[in-house]
């Protein structure tokens, strides 16, 4: 018993330094590691909640700009055509093109349609349509009037006409050739 007596008083310090080790290991060491995961914790909630509180503080302001762009998908969706089959859509657009054409007394001499082409962005189909037409200027000038004046959009987006027969009291002839575009909504999904 002396001899162990002893010995514990001889390696003290180093039975001491142990000791220490073993506390700060198994006591301190855990200790700290919670602190800091209960810290990593909280800021994380913390976040969270700004987050969250700035959402709702923005609330209103979102309703007002989904009720704007609402509003302004209505409009866009009035300006186009509701979807249907292509080939009904195109002859549908060239009967009345054909008519209206007809009215203001200018000859379409060639008409047709190019590809059609999906603006996905924006969940429309793109048509094109390029017309040969001669007919008396002022009458042009009425039919492009009239196509302004229509509740869906037809974009004149390229033409070339050749004037003819000038005078000083009348506007002459037109010949030439022009590209309509037209927008026709997607099928719903």
């Amino acid at each position: 018993m002396a001899s162990l007596k002893q010995q514990l008083q001889q390696h003290s310090n180093a039975l001491l330094l142990i000791s220490a080790l073993i506390v700060v290991k198994f006591i301190v060491m855990p200790t700290v590691q919670w602190q800091d995961d209960t810290l990593v914790s909280n800021a994380l909630l913390e976040k969270r909640l700004n987050k969250s509180a700035f959402a709702i503080d923005k609330k209103t302001q979102m309703q007002q700009s989904l009720a704007q762009s609402t509003n302004q998908l209505k409009k866009i969706q009035q300006l186009t055509f509701d979807h249907q089959a292509t080939n009904r859509f195109q002859l549908n657009q060239q009967k009345y093109f054909e008519k209206l054409f007809e009215e203001f007394q200018i000859e379409i001499t060639q008409l047709v349609w190019q590809a059609a082409i999906p603006r996905n962005q924006w969940l429309l189909t793109q048509y094109e349509v390029k017309l040969r037409i001669k007919g008396a200027l002022v009458n042009l000038q009425k039919l492009q009037a009239a196509l302004e004046s229509q509740p869906q959009w037809f974009a004149s987006n390229s033409f070339n006409y050749r004037l003819e027969k000038l005078r000083k009291n009348n506007l002459g002839k037109v010949t030439g050739r022009m590209s309509i575009t037209m927008y026709m909504q997607q099928e719903s999904k």
